[in-house]
């Protein structure tokens, strides 16, 4: 499987400013906008278009160090295929004390059999600010979430203040859906035999 990175830092230090651009391509890996060890991994970008299918799944930035940032990273997807699940930041369980907040994370025209987690943080980390936007995005059969923050049942962290947008084109969902994590602005209609 070959994984896509905009940045990655493997030993101290941030990553930020990473970039990974996945155009009319097929990825049998992960896409990272970034990936930090032991450092922040903040204003990263993931942008996937033009029939794009992603196997793997899609992180904004991507912590595994301890006290560390996933802030103001950006995951685009756009008319492609998501295998996957997609996370605007995420700390690894083995982060302490980090924070994931200010990732947004934006779907359009798009099909995906994953969850969306604007924010993921698992042991001691805070999730919180996270924005997760849908518009015209199909969720094929099986149980996902799409959360702006997650809540996690082993995390003792602050998960507050995001938000879920289904814009104006709507969700269509085959299967279990559940959607919150924060508050939830809904334009469009959510359809489909899994409501």
């Amino acid at each position: 499987k070959a994984n896509v990175y905009g940045n990655q830092v493997t030993g101290s230090g941030n990553a930020t400013g990473g970039t990974a651009s996945i155009i009319k391509s097929k990825i049998t890996g992960n896409v990272y906008g970034a990936s930090a060890n032991t450092g922040n991994a903040e204003g990263n970008k993931v942008d996937i278009k033009e029939n794009s299918e992603i196997i793997g799944n899609i992180y904004g930035g991507l912590l595994v160090g301890e006290n560390a940032i996933a802030k103001n990273n950006t995951v685009t997807v756009d008319t492609s295929t998501i295998t996957g699940s997609i996370y605007g930041g995420k700390a690894d369980s083995i982060s302490y004390n980090g924070e994931i907040s200010g990732n947004i994370i934006n779907v359009n025209n798009t099909s995906i059999k994953g969850d969306i987690y604007g924010g993921y943080s698992e042991v001691e980390n805070k999730a919180f600010n996270n924005t997760v936007n849908l518009d015209k995005v199909t969720f094929d059969t099986g149980t996902y979430s799409v959360l702006a923050s997650n809540n996690n049942t082993n995390n003792s962290g602050e998960q507050t203040g995001g938000v879920v947008n289904v814009q104006s084109n709507g969700v269509e969902n085959k299967g279990s859906l559940t959607i919150g994590g924060g508050a939830l602005n809904i334009d469009g209609e959510i359809t489909g035999s899994g409501n």
